[in-house]
């Protein structure tokens, strides 16, 4: 897990300020937080290999679908998004849907 944050500094003679304040900082999951009971843990992605010559070729659209589930739907996009992956190849018939 990774936090990016900024705690604004004055100047030089802040920094002993601001150095007390980063100290109080606490991080802690939200269900502690919110004194609720912990999620169960999600099952870990297999995560595709990356290949950079796969950008230029057909085997992209594997990497997209699969990029593509992590990624909440917009309405202005439900349209393309239901299409997506084709559910059947125009030339076989075949589906490539997942179940």
């Amino acid at each position: 897990m990774g936090v990016l944050g900024r705690t604004y500094l004055a100047g030089p003679d802040d920094v002993d300020a601001l150095r007390a304040i980063q100290e109080r900082y606490l991080l802690r999951p939200l269900s502690r937080y919110l004194d609720a009971p912990a999620p169960h843990p999600v099952e870990e992605p297999v995560w595709p290999v990356w290949r950079e010559e796969d950008l230029d070729s057909v085997e992209f659209f594997t990497l997209l679908d699969f990029l593509l589930q992590f990624f909440p739907v917009l309405d202005s996009e439900r349209g393309l998004r239901d299409g997506w992956p084709p559910s059947a190849s125009p030339a076989t018939g075949s589906s490539n849907r997942r179940p």
